[in-house]
């Protein structure tokens, strides 16, 4: 999934809570919870959107947008 020479990978996931940022559990990575990311455009979440989002190895990312599919 993620190639070694460029940054982070976007991955799919469900918002599972929506207060004080976002907490995604990917869809691409069975097991994964991230810690509170915030929106990159200020989009509004609830818990249960499925949306595209970002994460670094060191935990920092964000929520790029609401994931059609």
């Amino acid at each position: 999934m993620k190639d070694e020479r460029w940054g982070a990978a976007i991955e799919r996931g469900t918002v599972r809570s929506a207060e004080g940022g976002y907490v995604i559990a990917s869809e691409d990575r069975q097991g994964v919870v991230t810690p509170p990311l915030p929106s990159l455009n200020g989009n509004v979440y609830a818990a249960g959107d499925r949306v595209y989002f970002f994460m670094h190895e060191d935990g920092t990312g964000a929520v790029i947008g609401r994931a059609v599919m």
